[in-house]
């Protein structure tokens, strides 16, 4: 099984709860030993916020170990702890390959020094302020370094530039009229043998089942990415779907069910609905069908280790053989043809 590669991102941070929101700052120039500049910086961004302890009774730290803390304005409360190395280069370029941005951007995201992890732990209720929120403290830093930043949740990276427009007042109406999901949310391919897996990443921050969705060469990306949209309207209009629903989706009957394969790649942090195609699924034991397939090689086979065969008899064989071989095969023919 491969990703459009392979690993699993994590990103350094932990993994995230339903509802939460997670982001990873990649700072050009470490946090640490710079706290006036922070507070000024904060203050100058988010108005009146106070600056506590990772937890209560612990100080703020801005020493050479990175910068620690809580920021907390209005009903928001973000932690943050900086980690001084850059992020492993697996995790940052499976994050940023999805990233539309100028070659020379990308390159200063790998290139950052410090990463800081930050996890919101405030009231607002609605998972686009929770995350607005959080790409607020970010372009709050930018002048620090910022260089960019990672939605833990979605699989995805912003650069520096693009959090101002994603900050801005005016887009917040936008987001709630449904901009939010194609935004903050993410369609990740795993390409097996016999298809590939689309994969919602970023779905359970809105409190609603992730999704993978099984392509064995029908679909293709915008038809899926449009059933994404399809299925996160709907369960985020209070729609429940249950294993065993079925539902007309591009035009297809699908059928939804549990995960029950790549889990650790497919599955998000909440709940994860598998949606199939109505008589489709990964083909297992390779795309072929065993038993035909060893029979026909065991007819074939039997022209060579026991002769001499007569003309007739070696054509039968080799016509039977032939056969069951073809249709050992058929699975894998059909799915490369169907592509």
């Amino acid at each position: 099984m491969n990703k459009a590669d392979t690993s699993k991102a994590a990103a350094g941070a932990a993994e995230s709860e339903s509802g939460s929101v997670s982001v990873t700052l990649l700072m050009a120039r470490p946090l640490a030993k710079r706290e006036g500049a922070i507070r000024t910086m904060l203050g100058k961004a988010l108005g009146k916020c106070t600056l506590e302890g990772t937890l209560p009774g612990l100080p703020v730290m801005f020493g050479d170990q990175g910068a620690t803390g809580t920021v907390i304005w209005g009903n928001h409360r973000i932690r943050f702890i900086e980690i001084m190395a850059p992020l492993p280069e697996s995790h940052v370029n499976e994050m940023i390959q999805y990233t539309r941005a100028e070659k020379s951007t990308l390159a200063e995201l790998r290139q950052h020094q410090s990463h800081v992890l930050c996890s919101y732990l405030g009231d607002a209720k609605d998972p686009v302020d929770r995350i607005q929120a959080s790409f607020q403290l970010a372009a709050a830093l930018e002048p620090l370094g910022l260089a960019g930043v990672i939605h833990v949740d979605a699989w995805q990276c912003f650069s520096a530039s693009a959090l101002q427009h994603l900050c801005d007042p005016k887009m917040t109406e936008t987001m709630r009229t449904g901009l939010a999901q194609q935004i903050f949310c993410n369609l990740i391919p795993f390409h097996s043998p016999e298809g590939t897996w689309w994969a919602s990443k970023g779905n359970h921050v809105f409190s609603i089942p992730d999704i993978a969705l099984w392509d064995d060469g029908r679909i293709g990306f915008e038809p899926a990415k449009n059933i994404f949209l399809s299925l996160f309207k709907y369960l985020a209009g209070g729609a429940t779907i249950q294993p065993g629903h079925t539902m007309e989706l591009g035009g297809m009957q699908m059928q939804a069910g549990e995960v029950t394969e790549y889990r650790e790649f497919l599955c998000g942090p909440g709940a994860t609905l598998a949606i199939r195609p109505v008589g489709s699924g990964p083909v297992k034991g390779g795309g072929i069908l065993i038993l035909p397939l060893l029979f026909g090689l065991l007819m074939l086979g039997l022209i060579f280790a026991v002769p001499p065969f007569h003309t007739q008899e070696v054509v039968i064989l080799a016509s039977v053989g032939g056969v069951f071989v073809l249709i050992g095969l058929a699975p894998l023919i059909l799915a490369r043809l169907l592509r």
